[in-house]
């Protein structure tokens, strides 16, 4: 595992770069439909940082995003504690705080997912009737507008931490690195 963070690390390389990824993350099911295997296949452009001097990305871009919506004046934005920390070394690295599992972390441009069921293409539609009600909601409906509870407002930042072992490829920088053997649908 090691060796993929330090070769993501050197891909990313210094600042931020927009960046392509493919995913494949598990749909996690209502309970009693926790046999049957669901996967979520992500084709992504997104956003990575590595070595950076100002850590306030997500901050400024919060903040950036919610002044331009529903005629919001937006001066701060208290960004809340997480379950990860950044690697000291490449921001878009983050490690969960309990377990030290590593995850990529990607600010989110505009993506793309396909689904599968037990290994057969599915709809959304088809996948919602495996999740739980709220699960069901979030899945079905427009999520690119976010409320922060916390700070009293609207924003379209879109943050998202992938398990490491669920990224199928990078391509930044005119590279692309493969990360697994997985095989991913086209989205």
């Amino acid at each position: 595992m090691n060796n993929k963070i330090e070769t993501v690390k050197s891909l990313i390389a210094n600042g931020s770069t927009f960046a392509k990824i493919e995913t494949i993350t598990p749909v996690k099911t209502a309970a009693k439909f926790k046999s049957t295997n669901i996967q979520k296949h992500t084709i992504a452009n997104v956003q990575l940082f590595g070595t950076l001097k100002d850590l306030q990305v997500y901050q400024r871009a919060v903040i950036k995003s919610a002044n331009k919506i529903d005629n919001q004046t937006i001066e701060s934005f208290e960004v809340s504690d997480n379950y990860f920390y950044h690697d000291e070394n490449c921001f878009s690295i983050v490690y969960n705080k309990n377990n030290e599992m590593p995850y990529l972390y990607a600010v989110y441009n505009s993506s793309k997912s396909s689904y599968t069921i037990d290994g057969k293409t599915a709809t959304k539609s088809e996948v919602s009737e495996y999740l739980t009600p709220s699960e069901r909601d979030k899945l079905l409906n427009d999520n690119s507008i976010v409320y922060n509870k916390t700070n009293d407002l609207l924003h379209s930042v879109i943050v998202r931490t992938i398990k490491l072992d669920n990224v199928i490829s990078i391509k930044a920088h005119k590279m692309e690195l493969t990360l697994s053997n997985k095989t991913a649908l086209a989205a």
